[in-house]
Formats: structure tokens, C-alpha cells, sequence
């Protein structure tokens, strides 16, 4: 966990950093030493491991404002095929006053998501993740100091993982599926930011799939969570699973009446 303290102007006062087992502990609290007064806390959770995968671009120091923090995704030139190490934003604003001790608590939020996609013919013939390409492209690599998305250039996602698996008990009833997973930043439904999940046949790489993801991840939205806004749904899962069902000729079963 990684703390930045600003002061009620907004100005860079200090920061703080805990790192280790000492953080499993549910008692446990990072205590600070300040000056009486009101102050914004900002917190960022892997930021400070070493496999971290988000980086701030600049870190602030004497004159720094709130407003300039600005964290970016680690990335290969716009592409990414690595499982993002976990990444948690999160502010609260608190008031210090003379010889008292104050407990504030910032709530963070996650801002990874791990996306896994399934494809199974409807024949019941087996598939082979090294028949299909999979890709998913989107514009969130960038967050503000509200943790809000910036524009800052379409990134493509590979998998990180792909493979087979079959599931059945007996041989003439067992199917072969191929999966393919993806670790994304966050997820914003918002125009500016469109994910679109691409699948393309290897053989003569034909587009199969290719669909608007925050759509299709919205669909997954459960009634009992109808007064939710579509974003607090997307920011709170961060584990997502999809299945497609392919025919004869490896193409997407849209069935439609």
C-alpha cells in the first residue's frame, strides 16, 4: 500500500508505504504523524510491488498538487499479454487535530479485471485454442487523480493464458472446449472507452467474433442488483467469464428468431 497525504489546498505533504506480511493482518493500522489540520489521503494498492504492473508517472514531491498524480499502465508499446498484478485506488479526506488520535478509512477499489472467454461447437466436436487468435482492444491505460480513465491510445490484449479442457464423464459424452483469458485495467462504460472482444479463425484469420465487451459484461448484471449503476457493476467484479458457441465452420451461433 502506497499512501500520498495532501493538504487541504491540495499541496504534497508526505508519503507513506507498507509492503509485506504485515499487511495480512486485519489489525492492522499505518499510523501517521501529522500536524493538526484537514488532509487528503490517497492510497494505491501495487503500486509498490516488484511485479508491480501500474507506475505513477511522476512521483510527487515539494509543490506537487493532488490534481497532477496521473498512474499509467506498464505496457509493451501499446500491447500487453501478461496477468496484471492486482491494482487498487482509493481517497478520503480526514481532519487532524491537536494531541487526539482520528482513524480514517479509505475503501479501495480494484481496478483489474481477469476476463475469460470459452468457445464450444455446438456439435460436440472438440476445439483447439490454436485454431482461433484471440485479441481485446480499449483506451485504459491511463488514470487521472480521481482514478478516472484518460485517453492515452488503444492498447491490444493477448492472453495471458489459453488452452483446452475437456468436461464429461464418459468418453462419448465428453467435450472439448478452448479458453482463452485476458487481464485488463479497468473497465469504464463510457464511449470514449470501448472494448471490443475480437476472435478470428487462425486458419485464414476471418473474424468470427467481434463484439462491444461492456455490453455483453452488462448482460451479466443480475436483477437483484437493478438499482446499481452500470459502472459500480463494473467496478466491483473483476471476474468475468463468457462463453461462445461455434458451428460446423467455426463461426459464432448467433441464433435469431
Amino acid at each position: 500500500v502506497t499512501l500520498y497525504v495532501f493538504d487541504s489546498e491540495g499541496n504534497y505533504v508526505t508519503t507513506y508505504t507498507e509492503t509485506g506480511e504485515v499487511l495480512q493482518n486485519e489489525g492492522y493500522r499505518m499510523q501517521l504523524d501529522l500536524k493538526k489540520g484537514d488532509y487528503r489521503f490517497v492510497a494505491y494498492g501495487g503500486l509498490a510491488c516488484e511485479e508491480h504492473s501500474f507506475a505513477l508517472l511522476d512521483e510527487p514531491q515539494a509543490g506537487t498538487q493532488w490534481s497532477a498524480l496521473s498512474v499509467e499502465m506498464l505496457h509493451d508499446n501499446f500491447s500487453s499479454d501478461i496477468k496484471l498484478h492486482d491494482f487498487y485506488y482509493g481517497t478520503e479526506e480526514g481532519t487532524v487535530t491537536a494531541n487526539t488520535y482520528e482513524d480514517v478509512t479509505v475503501r479501495l477499489m480494484k481496478n483489474t479485471n481477469n476476463i475469460r472467454v470459452v468457445l464450444q461447437q455446438v456439435n460436440g466436436q472438440a476445439l483447439s485454442n490454436e485454431d482461433f487468435i484471440f485479441t481485446l482492444t480499449d483506451d485504459n491505460t491511463l488514470f487521472n487523480h480521481q482514478n478516472q480513465l484518460v485517453e492515452n491510445g488503444i492498447i491490444t490484449y493477448a492472453p495471458w493464458s489459453q488452452g483446452c479442457q475437456t468436461v464429461g464423464d464418459e468418453e462419448e459424452d465428453q467435450i472439448t472446449v478452448a479458453y482463452a483469458e485476458f487481464s485488463t485495467s479497468r473497465l469504464v462504460d463510457e464511449e470514449s472507452h470501448c472494448p471490443r472482444l475480437c476472435i478470428r479463425r487462425a486458419s485464414d484469420e476471418k473474424e468470427i467474433i467481434d463484439i462491444p465487451l461492456i455490453d455483453y459484461l452488462l448482460l451479466l448484471k443480475s436483477d437483484a442488483y437493478s438499482d446499481m449503476g452500470a459502472q459500480e457493476f463494473l467496478d466491483r467484479e473483476s471476474e468475468w467469464s463468457l462463453i461462445f458457441f461455434l458451428d460446423e465452420n467455426l463461426e459464432w451461433q448467433k441464433t435469431q428468431i
